[in-house]
């Protein structure tokens, strides 16, 4: 499950990753994705909310409906907005995303909407879900470095970022492993920037 490497909305930079060219059956729709595209990439760069707030009104006067080939531009306003529950009915009301995909989101937002509540043993109990759900990717491609990161991402919420970086580290001596390249390059960086992301209230 690379699921959560389609999410680096947490990290304003690779948002700009997230910004698909989805087909459209009319030119004035095509106007409306753009027009949300460019407020995502100007939020990408410049990190200013308000683009978010303007995406997002765009994308609720249209009425437009979460759905598998909007998801990388819709999911990140929302998210970033903090409108996990708003998110979660969307997702939950969705016809044609998968329920491999439904089931690893809707566990993030089942997880901060408790760490929100300060419900932190709740918030967990959804990140080890999919943290499950991630080790049993690992099971069958124990190279697979996306699915790594995503692993150690989840384990942010749950161990915390010293615990983290140390099993990390640690990973460096065994003899199944991606390159070392990837570990100092990659993944820790990648970590700490993830985890600077991270709202206040998933922190304390």
């Amino acid at each position: 499950m690379n699921e959560l490497i389609l999410m680096k909305f947490f990290v304003k930079v690779i948002l700009l990753s997230l910004l698909p060219f989805l087909s459209c059956e009319n030119k004035n729709e095509e106007q409306i994705v753009r027009e949300i595209q460019k407020f995502n990439y100007k939020y990408a760069t410049t990190g200013n909310k308000s683009f978010l707030d303007s995406a997002y009104v765009v994308i609720d006067d249209n009425k437009y409906r979460i759905n598998n080939s909007n998801f990388g531009l819709f999911y990140p306003v929302y998210f970033e907005l903090g409108k996990y529950e708003e998110l979660l009915s969307l997702i939950n009301n969705s016809e044609d995303i998968s329920e491999s995909k439904k089931e690893f989101y809707i566990n993030i937002l089942q997880a901060y909407i408790n760490f929100q509540n300060n419900n932190k043993r709740k918030a967990k109990y959804y990140i080890e879900k999919n943290i499950v759900l991630i080790n049993d990717k690992l099971s069958s491609t124990p190279k697979d470095s996306l699915a790594l990161l995503d692993l150690y991402k989840m384990k942010v919420h749950t161990d915390g970022i010293v615990s983290v970086i140390k099993e990390i580290d640690s990973l460096k001596e065994t003899t199944i492993k991606p390159s070392s390249v990837f570990y100092d390059k990659i993944l820790i960086p990648e970590i700490r920037s993830y985890y600077e992301e991270l709202p206040q209230f998933v922190k304390r």
